[in-house]
């Protein structure tokens, strides 16, 4: 997704409406927990100024990533907003450092795309069927919901630590003989 400054500020508009598929398949390269990525449309406008272009899009795709419950695929939609300012003007760059330095007289949003999808993954998402599960064991470890725990905890007998059975007979008995 390039465009060359001269090719944007030849619309002779000041603003240039943007509506465009885009494939940023090299996440998948990058991050080991994005399994992958789908097209991502790309919309909104770039504002053309003589020193500078100033871009106001929505970012919208689907992510495949690791269920963090089960480990399976769960899809996460996303629909980002990102305003960023891009610049071949040093005087422009000295004074703001969140605009992006233009080179080689082209734009590139890909980079900046990939960074924002990046940083907007989040930590945790959950496939559907981990809504469903209420109980799993694997070797070592078990998952159950809390509602499943405390019903488990209830069932269960006191259970007696061996090394003080002998003193719980002794008590048993007492009472016993009362």
């Amino acid at each position: 997704m390039k465009w060359s400054i001269h090719e944007l500020q030849k619309q002779n508009e000041e603003y240039v409406t943007i509506d465009e598929m885009i494939r940023i398949d090299s996440l998948v390269q990058r991050v080991d927990t994005i399994r992958a990525i789908s097209d991502v449309r790309l919309h909104g406008t770039c504002h053309v100024q003589e020193n500078e272009m100033t871009f106001q899009l929505t970012v919208e795709g689907t992510a495949t990533v690791p269920c963090a419950r089960t480990w399976k695929d769960a899809y996460w939609n996303f629909s980002l907003d990102l305003f960023e300012q891009f610049s071949w003007d040093e005087q422009v760059l000295a004074t703001n450092e969140l605009v992006h330095r233009v080179e080689r007289n082209t734009i590139d949003l890909r980079p900046v795309l990939e960074e924002i999808v990046l940083v907007s993954l989040p930590l945790q998402v959950y496939s559907e069927e981990a809504d469903d599960l209420s109980y799993v064991e694997g070797k070592g470890w078990t998952y159950m919901t809390d509602d499943r725990y405390e019903a488990e905890r209830e069932e269960e007998e006191p259970k007696v630590d061996p090394r003080l059975a002998g003193l719980a007979k002794l008590f048993q008995s007492d009472s016993d003989s009362e």
